[in-house]
């Protein structure tokens, strides 16, 4: 399964490997997303100006208290 990811379809591959489309708890909660799939998945809800940003920077007035976890991936939008 790791050999078919593919970075700029992700969303495809993490449902079928968690299998996501099943109705039990297990399934979406361990769901990660990278910069593509979730700037797909944000403009598809009528988000704009999707940004990917670094840890602590960004728009945001309160950005230094929102992240807190410096390894993670920082996106910013608007609606």
């Amino acid at each position: 399964m790791v050999k078919h990811y593919d970075a700029s379809n992700a969303m495809q591959w993490a449902t079928a490997l968690f299998e996501a489309t099943e109705k039990r708890e297990k399934n979406m909660h361990h769901f990660m997303y990278n910069f593509i799939s979730l700037e797909q998945l944000l403009r598809s809800q009528g988000f704009t100006q999707v940004v990917r940003r670094a840890y602590r920077e960004g728009d945001c007035p309160d950005v230094n208290l929102l992240d807190n976890r410096p390894d993670s991936l920082f996106v910013e939008a608007r609606k």
